[in-house]
């Protein structure tokens, strides 16, 4: 098994399913042994090691569910990323993380790349059916409740008009908090 991607990194969502798969796996394992185990070593399933291998199955259910939302999460396309990456390979680029998947109460957002420079931050997505407005708003009150004043937020559907903003925001002097505004948004990533 290859190494864990952090969060942002182009290939994460891949990354982040292998990970998840093997440790429900594992999660699930230990307290199955626990409870066969105290089966055949005392004979009867009223022991101890079964409230046990019970109480071990919570994380283990949680781990599932973080796989099943890892599984529907989407990545970024080889040919977006490679487009993007043809941008930012430029000048004095913005900074940027991919294979973002935002949830909120009701839809789950799939945001290929985001990008920020100065007081600016664009995405591109390449889910073409979800209304992006929501999201927009959802961002800008987050980052405006965490202290992330005066940021405007656009999200791209269109791969060519996305490379067109990225080049103009190479033209924009950097701001204080382009890595901890990055780091807020891939914190509300899956």
């Amino acid at each position: 098994m290859s190494g864990r991607m952090q969060k942002g990194c182009y290939g994460y969502v891949r990354s982040e399913r292998r990970f998840q798969l093997w440790k429900t796996i594992i999660l699930f394992l230990l307290p199955l042994a626990l409870f066969f185990g105290g089966w055949i070593t005392t004979g009867s399933r009223t022991t101890l090691l079964t409230v046990v291998a019970v109480l071990g199955m919570l994380p283990a259910s949680k781990s599932l569910v973080g796989w099943i939302m890892i599984m529907r999460s989407k990545t970024c396309s080889r040919e977006a990323y490679d487009r993007i990456e043809q941008v930012l390979d430029g000048a004095h680029p913005p900074r940027g993380i991919y294979d973002l998947n935002i949830t909120t109460y009701r839809v789950t957002y799939q945001i290929s790349h985001a990008a920020v420079r100065d007081k600016t931050i664009c995405c591109y997505s390449e889910d073409t059916k979800t209304d992006m407005q929501p999201l927009q708003k959802y961002l800008s009150e987050a980052l405006e409740n965490n202290g992330y004043k005066g940021y405007t937020f656009k999200v791209f559907q269109n791969l060519d008009k996305y490379t067109e903003r990225l080049m103009a925001l190479s033209k924009l002097e950097e701001g204080a908090e382009e890595d901890r505004v990055l780091h807020f948004i891939a914190g509300l990533s899956l």
